[in-house]
């Protein structure tokens, strides 16, 4: 667990819990023919979200309760591979990527834009519990001889695929919350880097899994990189929790405002005479950018491909401090506020199946995810301090919708593609670097939230991409 000043605040530490359930969803055909007209999710003119996405959550909530703050769909070897191939664009069975796709957020001063999809969701009435659903499939590697490529294929007994797994998690599952700080008004604190919604490169984030890099100002005009985000998680696989930093815990809810510690953003950034800048891919606007940096050839001022910045690099630059009272001057104060925020979460655990799957497959797949969200239910109380926890279902109790909820329609079906042929187009520049960190770039699947349209990628070797309108920030990864 997290100890500093604030280990006062740490609550006991919680024994993992035994008794609770996973439950199981079985692709069909409503869910794959809205991976073939739609992809992930596309949102229309009338406000409804479709998608192969929104159509998990229906068929989750058409059977049960909706009690859940996130629903959690870890797919089985065969479940991925099929919905990847009925996607959309998707070039083969390889992988659709890990990410979050928000519901519901009614949390101001955060950066995130108020929103409410719930009925595109099939929440209850659109005033259920939902507020975002989650896909957790790829690790860090793209070819399938890799022991940690997918979560149904890793080894959770070794410590590097476990951590792997479990800050992948808690990144997903934060971007309910962050990081948004003045996304809405232009990043101007510099605070933000890829796509918007992660820490920037150079910002001192400490160790946090939003792609925290953690620097320490050696007060001569360098800077050291204690942790970097890249190197620590793809490159010499860490073998620590990446721990949410105060900012992270403000937004979230789970720390009061005059705890924040100050940070900082290194301005002007140089490493050896090269000056340096966030590496922003496909276009991305310039206040964005990262984890990927780049370096500019003092000689020809031509910026060179994109890097990583290692661990112990020390650079040059200038010390710009900045506080949470310079993020609430241009957010405005969280609202709700600490401390009458939520602060426990209840996310349900689904594991998706293909109909290649067996009964023992299926089982096999289950007792893993089981004995992993036990397992993270601890991490997760260890990265936030103690000051938030997950509360998981139990084993001995029934979610089943009532009969009254049953015979309510939660779907609304698909539409033809051509319906909405005139809001489709092709982004001139793709995106380059995906959500999920990898050490190669042949191949990548993104969606890119920019502005008012969130850029959906699918592509090995050159593939054409889409883009739809999309109110911003419906995903994040």
């Amino acid at each position: 667990v997290w100890i500093d000043r604030l280990q006062l605040h740490k609550t006991a530490e919680l024994p993992a819990p035994v008794n609770t359930q996973v439950f199981s969803l079985a692709l069909n055909n409503t869910i794959l023919n809205a991976a073939r007209n739609f992809g992930v999710a596309a949102l229309f003119s009338s406000g409804a979200i479709q998608g192969w996405a929104t159509e998990l959550t229906k068929a989750f909530l058409g059977i049960y309760q909706d009690t859940f703050d996130c629903l959690v769909f870890l797919p089985t070897l065969a479940a991925a591979r099929t919905l990847s191939s009925n996607t959309l664009d998707s070039p083969d069975s390889n992988s659709m990527g890990s990410f979050h796709l928000n519901a519901h957020s009614d949390v101001q001063g955060i950066g995130l834009d108020l929103s409410d999809y719930r009925v595109s969701f099939g929440s209850t009435n659109g005033s259920g519990s939902l507020d975002g659903m989650l896909y957790l499939d790829s690790g860090i590697y793209l070819d399938d001889s890799q022991p940690d490529f997918r979560f149904s294929t890793s080894n959770l007994s070794q410590q590097p695929n476990q951590l792997l797994w479990e800050n992948i998690l808690g990144h997903e599952l934060n971007h309910q919350f962050g990081s948004y700080f003045t996304q809405d008004t232009g990043n101007g604190l510099g605070l933000l880097g890829r796509d918007l919604d992660h820490w920037n490169p150079f910002f001192d984030a400490g160790f946090s899994t939003m792609d925290g890099n953690d620097w320490v100002d050696n007060g001569n005009g360098t800077f050291t990189l204690a942790h970097s985000y890249i190197d620590e998680i793809a490159v010499s696989r860490t073998t620590a929790a990446m721990p949410y930093n105060d900012f992270d815990l403000y937004a979230m809810g789970a720390l009061d405002a005059s705890e924040v510690r100050p940070s900082f953003v290194i301005d002007n950034p140089s490493y050896l005479g090269y000056r340096m800048r966030p590496y922003a891919s496909g276009g991305e606007p310039a206040p964005g950018g990262g984890p990927l940096i780049q370096l500019q050839s003092p000689f020809t001022g031509v910026w060179g491909d994109p890097g990583y910045l290692p661990n112990d690099t020390v650079i040059n630059g200038t010390r710009r401090a900045v506080t949470l009272t310079d993020v609430v001057s241009q957010a405005g104060p969280r609202s709700p506020a600490f401390p009458n925020t939520q602060k426990n979460f209840k996310p349900a655990f689904v594991v998706l199946t293909d109909a290649a799957d067996t009964a023992s497959s299926i089982q096999t797949m289950s007792d893993k995810v089981r004995g992993f969200q036990n397992s993270f239910s601890n991490f997760y109380a260890g990265i936030s301090r103690g000051l938030a926890t997950l509360e998981l279902p139990n084993a001995g109790v029934s979610y089943a919708r009532s009969a009254v909820l049953s015979g309510i329609p939660h779907s609304t079906g698909t539409a033809p593609l051509t319906s909405v042929a005139g809001i489709l187009s092709v982004p001139s520049t793709p995106a380059f670097f995906s959500h999920t960190v990898r050490p190669t770039y042949d191949f990548y699947w993104d969606a890119l939230v920019r502005g008012s349209y969130a850029s959906m990628f699918t592509e090995k070797r050159k593939k054409k991409s889409r883009t739809l309108p999309l109110t911003r920030p419906a995903i994040s990864f």
